[in-house]
């Protein structure tokens, strides 16, 4: 009887472990990470690419955005950044 809840407390987990990472990048890093301007550098079909500095060169792509949009990353992986959106982005 035991065996099966198993499975079910590890399902629990993975979703947790899922979940408790986007709340993380949505929540932690605009609140303790640095922000940065990323300048437009070209296009896709369907993905905007922009480039930023933050000792090295980095890319974002989102679907939206100007010449310029402001990202938060975090400092210690600039290569992780997310783009702040407010109620009316």
């Amino acid at each position: 009887m035991a065996a099966v809840p198993v499975p079910f407390a590890l399902l629990g987990a993975v979703i947790a472990w899922t979940v408790g990472g986007s709340l993380r990048e949505s929540w932690y890093i605009p609140a303790r990470g640095v922000t940065a301007v990323a300048e437009f550098s070209h296009s896709t079909h369907t993905t905007r690419v922009y480039g930023y500095t933050a000792g090295n060169s980095h890319t974002y792509t989102g679907p939206v955005g100007g010449q310029h949009i402001e990202l938060s990353y975090d400092p210690r992986d600039p290569a992780t950044a997310i783009r702040p959106e407010g109620l009316y982005d």
